[in-house]
């Protein structure tokens, strides 16, 4: 059993069929794993000796037809690494640039440009952004001058066309806005640790999970094409770990994953009655 530091992120692999798991170990090293319908899972193994904080950022990239990952290093620097055949092997890490940061970076593929965006938050509170060339990056380009903090949400919206993006100020705030006009407070709510969002093509909207300080989980649903923000609302209960979300296309729903404060992995719908328990019919919290 592979202990870990951090939490594990996953990513549907098309090209081989798999969905692919990494996580940092107790060491602050990339390993990885691997689970497949017809072969089972894979064994973990490291990935480079390169030591990061926090946890890994990837996707795959369709034009490339591999995964790509993003840490935030020890030195402060992104490092990228692409996994070419994951059975085989990586490309290097190679840090981009020399700009410092405080939290991990968060990717998304922009399907407008058919580009991997690449954003964080560097130490004197400016969001940056850049955008992967075949094996280069460009510079890191300051977004907004509003000072932000911790890890930023970006997700790329059909209706718009953008990737929208979200981010915390240092009081907790939500701040919403894109790399090409001002940004804005959603409302006064105040989150600590990782804001998670979602595009949700039923809605036609994106939906934002954050943390409060007493532990609860608060929702908001925001159109980026109206003027007017609506309240977050509390989702039931308390847990002690940042959630995680995604869009279940099959149920046309989105799913909040979290832990309670028992080590109990449960699971919400957005706009459903109440959490359960993983692997359990039963009710929790």
């Amino acid at each position: 059993m592979q202990a870990v530091a951090g939490n594990p992120v996953a990513v549907d692999n098309p090209a081989t069929g798999s969905i692919e798991v990494y996580a940092r170990d107790q060491a602050g090293r990339l390993v990885h794993t691997y689970l497949h319908r017809d072969t089972g899972r894979g064994p973990w193994r490291p990935v480079g000796d390169l030591v990061f904080q926090g946890d890994p950022a990837l996707l795959f990239d369709d034009q490339a037809a591999e995964v790509e990952i993003y840490v935030l290093a020890a030195d402060g620097r992104v490092h990228h690494t692409s996994a070419l055949d994951l059975r085989h092997g990586y490309t290097p890490w190679e840090p981009i640039r020399a700009v410092r940061f405080g939290a991990a970076p968060t990717i998304v593929q922009n399907a407008a440009t058919g580009r991997t965006d690449i954003y964080a938050i560097d130490t004197t509170g400016v969001l940056r952004r850049t955008y992967k060339i075949n094996r280069d990056h460009v510079g890191w380009r300051p977004v907004t001058d509003t000072p932000l903090t911790g890890s930023p949400a970006a997700v790329f919206h059909p209706p718009s066309g953008q990737v929208e993006l979200f981010a915390l100020d240092a009081d907790g705030i939500v701040h919403y806005g894109r790399a090409d006009h001002s940004w804005r407070a959603l409302g006064n709510f105040a989150a600590v640790g990782r804001l998670v969002a979602v595009n949700n093509p039923t809605a036609g909207a994106v939906d934002l999970v954050a943390r409060a300080r007493g532990g609860e989980l608060h929702h908001l649903r925001w159109d980026p094409s109206s003027s007017v923000a609506p309240g977050w609302k509390a989702l039931a209960g308390r847990t002690v770990s940042d959630p995680a979300v995604a869009y279940h296309p099959g149920r046309q729903v989105v799913e909040v994953y979290a832990t309670t404060p028992r080590g109990r992995l449960v699971r919400t719908d957005l706009g459903g009655d109440g959490w359960v328990t993983v692997g359990s019919r039963a009710g929790l919290l």
